[in-house]
């Protein structure tokens, strides 16, 4: 019961936010098959389903953000579950999309190279590699030599190119959060190989979105939590002040930073019953398992969330500069509510 408790909340989250999700997705991107797709991942999986849930959302908003599908047959994205945590480890198929998204490369190579290959490799003013596989021999974990990346300019100019070896691939395994689990475990030769397209892309003058993913990766790796750059990337968004990236903040501030975007939230009015009346602050904990949270708390959250789709993004930014609120689920009720009130007497004053 506990468990079905536990799922119940999670997937509540999930649709409470797809609101979000539309915000920073790409556009033409079906929400509500990002939110089945979740849902799904949660339910068919014991581990998640025990996973802090606010970790779980953050993965399904930055897999949003980076228009990354997370069935895991398609290696794109994976939300990992580790120390009760939902841990982002982004495939080397992601990382290949992102770069072929950007329009700055026409292809992109990934291959291993095992014992028995052929295997010629050279750097300097005339970089090359050449490889000529012996598809006779075995081809396994165990004989891997090393993995290569080529990534081929549209333009036409010289390849960019990264060469691991099986022991530099080990090194980067043994100190990632999500080494022991997941497709580590499950896909060991295609992290290999996305460890060495992930080098590539260090080098690489790279655009926002693989920007993104490169710094969520370096802090999963390094064993810290990628919380404060998944949210100064949803402030960013919003148009407002980013939080840093390490967060100065009390530890209870550093919550859900997912309630940044709300111009196009839920439309849906709040039933007359749900009205405010007065609550305790909220911390974004609202359909969390093992935390009192008040239908008024909630209602007061999705009111202003609705009267938020009045507003470009720069009429919100300044509401909430005024109103000193960062994260609209972090903000105390006084300034909820003052929030809400302001933004009902210039929707009246419009005539909206």
């Amino acid at each position: 019961m506990a468990e079905n408790k536990a799922l119940a909340a999670i997937n509540n989250l999930i649709v409470a936010k797809a609101g979000m999700l539309k915000a920073v997705a790409p556009a033409g991107t079906d929400i509500q098959r990002c939110v089945r797709r979740a849902q799904y991942l949660v339910q068919s999986d014991p581990k998640l389903q025990a996973c802090e849930p606010r970790s779980i959302m953050r993965c399904v908003i930055l897999a949003a953000r980076l228009g990354l599908d997370m069935e895991p047959s398609r290696g794109l994205f994976y939300p990992v579950p580790f120390g009760g945590l939902a841990v982002p480890v982004i495939g080397y198929k992601g990382y290949i999309t992102l770069l072929l998204r950007s329009g700055s490369h026409r292809s992109v190579r990934l291959h291993s190279v095992h014992a028995g290959d052929v295997f010629e490799y050279e750097e300097g003013d005339n970089p090359h590699i050449k490889h000529v596989p012996d598809l006779s021999a075995l081809r396994d974990d165990t004989t891997l030599l090393c993995v290569y990346c080529i990534a081929f300019p549209k333009d036409g100019g010289i390849p960019e190119m990264k060469v691991l070896t099986k022991a530099q691939t080990d090194t980067t395994r043994q100190r990632s959060k999500a080494g022991k689990a997941g497709p580590w475990v499950t896909d060991t030769l295609a992290m290999r190989e996305k460890t060495a397209c992930l080098a590539l892309c260090r080098r690489l003058p790279y655009e926002s979105d693989i920007a993104l993913a490169v710094s969520v990766e370096d802090m999963v790796d390094s064993g810290q939590s990628a919380d404060g750059v998944i949210d100064a990337e949803f402030s960013e968004v919003d148009g407002m002040n980013a939080l840093p990236a390490e967060s100065t903040m009390p530890q209870e501030k550093q919550g859900d930073a997912l309630a940044k975007k709300i111009t196009e939230r839920r439309t849906q009015p709040v039933p007359a019953s749900d009205k405010v009346t007065g609550a305790p602050i909220v911390k974004d904990k609202g359909v969390l398992p093992g935390i009192d949270t008040s239908t008024e708390e909630i209602a007061l959250i999705h009111e202003v969330e609705t009267l938020g789709s009045k507003f470009t993004d720069e009429e919100l930014g300044t509401m909430y500069r005024e109103f000193e609120i960062t994260i609209l689920a972090d903000a105390s009720t006084g300034r909820l509510q003052g929030l809400r009130n302001a933004m009902q007497t210039e929707i009246a004053a419009r005539g909206l």
